[in-house]
């Protein structure tokens, strides 16, 4: 909004699980639902054709509707609690829990 007197567009975009070298890297451990990882580039392709539309953009139906329960039947400390969990349990091998991080 700021930046539309001159001309410029911004926007946000919330990309999820993105096929990339360093997210195969990360070798995530799903649970019961596996999120579809999105192609990079039709990620970026899409993402620039809502560009100067709208402010955010969620590319994939399915983090759409994540992003849709998260915003509109949780309460945000209840969203927040979800997220970082499901985090958590994907990547948590990844951090020494014997120091508390």
């Amino acid at each position: 909004h700021e930046f539309q007197p001159s001309g410029i567009d911004v926007m946000a975009c919330c990309a999820g699980a993105t096929d990339t070298p360093n997210y195969r890297k990360t070798n995530p451990k799903y649970g019961l639902i596996r999120p579809s990882v999105a192609n990079p580039g039709k990620v970026a392709e899409s993402t620039l054709d809502q560009l100067g539309k709208i402010g955010l953009y969620i590319p994939g139906s399915g983090n759409r509707f994540t992003y849709f329960i998260l915003s509109r039947f949780l309460t945000r400390k209840l969203a927040g609690f979800v997220m970082n969990k499901t985090m958590k349990d994907m990547y948590g091998y990844l951090f020494n829990t014997s120091n508390g991080k």
